[in-house]
């Protein structure tokens, strides 16, 4: 699992890993919505706290499937890793008194690619990496400058998916996708169990 998601960002991710060959592994990763209201979905500002759900069942959000190699052995020193993910999340913003302000779902479709490294000690194993990954579902969802209800949110050239927040009395957009959308800088630390 990886515990810097799950403080951060509230999704909490389960990696699983099969060693095909010594030099090939296969992994899926269901993510979990743990948390409604992580840090980093509430540094845009705004008089609104913007919260996240589950699109999918119950707190499953979803899975990514990956194909990973390994230049050593599985499982030791240096992996590429390549995978698509599939999370289905909802956003919506609350005012102060706790009415809902406006409400967002996405699919996230992402094709990535990971350079990491894993050490063994014994069964217990501590890897990380670092990539980048590339929406495939490329949605976007702006609101004009003089926006006056959420019902001005509107496809447009904006590159992001922004949600409403009000803000001193009027409407603003905080956008909700990285502001690298629609590619992400993909950051990974993962503490596991070996069984071989």
């Amino acid at each position: 699992m990886d515990p810097f998601n799950w403080i951060l960002q509230g999704q909490l991710g389960f990696e699983l890993e099969v060693g095909l060959l010594k030099w090939l592994s296969v992994e899926t990763v269901p993510m979990f919505v743990v948390d409604r209201s992580p840090p980093w979905l509430n540094l845009g500002g705004g008089d609104s706290r913007v919260y996240q759900g589950s699109g999918g069942l119950g707190a499953l959000a979803g899975a990514s499937l990956g194909v990973n190699f390994w230049p050593q052995r599985v499982f030791r020193g240096y992996v590429i890793r390549t995978g698509l993910t599939n999370y289905s999340l909802e956003y919506e913003t609350k005012s102060a008194n706790g009415s809902r302000v406006d409400f967002v779902p996405h699919v996230q479709r992402q094709l990535y690619v990971m350079l990491g490294s894993v050490s063994r000690w014994g069964a217990f194993t501590f890897g990380g990496g670092i990539g980048l990954g590339y929406e495939l579902n490329k949605e976007t969802r702006c609101f004009p400058s003089d926006a006056r209800s959420v019902a001005d949110a509107k496809p447009g050239n904006c590159d992001e998916i922004q949600i409403a927040t009000p803000v001193n009395g009027q409407l603003a957009a905080i956008g909700i996708t990285p502001f690298t959308y629609p590619w992400e800088i993909l950051g990974r630390i993962s503490l596991g169990v070996t069984i071989d």
